[in-house]
């Protein structure tokens, strides 16, 4: 469970957000601030870099045929990302 991984990882150690926030700081990223810039470089690339696949090739057992294009800002917060992803599958029964 990749947010579980997230939680446990953020919880246990101390990663200093590389870009600086408005007032010029750099301040540590926690579960509630990560977002998918955060993910892709802590998370998603170092996972899949040894095997040179997508996320999806790493988590599935087979191909996953696209049903739904999903766009997004990389700066949105991974929770939130989450939320509209379980409302999305809700909406159309797929929860």
């Amino acid at each position: 469970d990749l947010c579980a991984l997230v939680k446990e990882v953020l919880k246990a150690v101390f990663v200093l957000d590389p870009r600086p926030d408005l007032d010029g700081r750099n301040k540590r990223i926690t579960y509630d601030s990560v977002n998918l810039y955060h993910m892709c470089e802590l998370f998603v690339m170092p996972l899949t870099r040894p095997q040179e696949s997508s996320f999806v090739e790493l988590v599935m057992d087979g191909p996953q045929d696209p049903v739904w294009f999903m766009s997004h800002w990389w700066g949105t917060h991974f929770k939130d990302s989450l939320d509209m992803l379980q409302w999305h599958a809700k909406c159309h029964g797929m929860d």
